[in-house]
């Protein structure tokens, strides 16, 4: 054993690794190299695949002349602004066959609470890069190369690497906490502070003790959301929703408005599509759900759950 291990030593290439999480990715990477080398299998970048049924008619030309005007006028990108889309598709090598690459079926998250900006996006952190280290100068190292240099070329990223760094300073000018980064569930996570105050503390406080893990069990299983990411903000927003249909029927922009959200399309994805398909919440007219005098109001199986809270921070109110 002692003369094999000598024999493949001289074969290895030594590497440190913090944890667990980073040796399994070094390794899980290095097991995709050799497959490759060796045929067993043919991959190429991952914003060089193809997308499977997409066509040019699925892009604008008016964001395509957007993005020449800042690309000429800020990086000097050669391409005049009436480029029609195949050629410079063809010039950012976007397309392949004259049909545009690039697939992925995950979405960018943007979640706003009392205390806090959330913004979870698909994919982790590259090898070396550690989250200490995104506070402190480090290199560029893009997943996607090719749709980094289209985001580079409109100006919405640098090359430097010094995006977090910009957020770093940014905040402290602002005299906010230091920005947090991390990982969860295969996304990238980074959590900007807002300004303290005693009403955002009061309210998170409250939510602490709103409801217990059964009740915080159940909530995460109507958004579909692990229960550790139900925070006392997620837990005081879905109270206040719940609470504004149980007094009235309400339409969506005047629920979204009271409940103090200003994304429209977060607000029906996030939190009514959830309470519906939970049936918390159900619509006034269920066999028209786009008619344009549509209300919401809250199911029994929705009071049940609210009115749990209720006791729950009230043992004396009356059932």
């Amino acid at each position: 054993m002692v003369a094999l291990i000598h024999k493949a030593g001289d074969q290895l290439i030594h590497r440190r690794f913090a944890d667990t999480p980073e040796l399994t990715a070094a390794v899980s990477a290095s097991l995709v190299e050799e497959l490759e080398h060796q045929g067993v299998i043919q991959t190429g970048p991952f914003d060089a695949s193809i997308c499977p049924g997409a066509t040019l008619r699925d892009l604008s030309s008016q964001h395509a002349s957007r993005f020449l005007t800042v690309a000429a006028s800020e990086r000097n990108f050669p391409l005049p602004p009436r480029t029609p889309l195949l050629p410079l598709l063809k010039h950012l090598q976007l397309v392949v066959d004259d049909q545009p690459t690039y697939a992925s079926h995950a979405s960018v998250q943007i979640m706003l609470f009392a205390d806090r900006l959330e913004i979870w996006n698909p994919g982790q952190l590259p090898l070396p890069l550690t989250f200490e280290s995104l506070l402190n100068p480090h290199p560029s190292i893009p997943r996607n190369p090719l749709i980094a240099e289209a985001m580079y070329l409109a100006r919405y990223i640098e090359r430097a690497g010094t995006g977090t760094l910009d957020i770093t300073r940014l905040c402290r000018a602002a005299k906010l906490k230091p920005p947090q980064f991390r990982e969860s569930l295969g996304q990238f996570v980074q959590t900007i502070y807002r300004a303290s105050s005693a009403k955002a503390t009061a309210q998170a406080e409250t939510a602490n003790e709103q409801i217990p893990g059964k009740l915080r069990e159940k909530l995460a299983h109507v958004l579909q959301l692990p229960a550790s990411q139900i925070s006392p903000e997620l837990t005081s927003q879905a109270i206040i929703i719940l609470e504004l249909v149980a007094s009235n029927s309400l339409p969506l922009d005047q629920l979204r408005s009271q409940a103090g959200l200003q994304h429209r399309e977060h607000f029906r994805r996030f939190w009514l599509e959830a309470f519906l398909n939970a049936n918390w919440i159900q619509r006034t007219i269920p066999d028209k759900p786009t008619s344009p005098a549509q209300k919401y109001r809250l199911t029994t199986t929705g009071h049940r759950w609210l009115k749990q809270v209720h006791k729950h921070h009230n043992p004396q109110a009356p059932d």
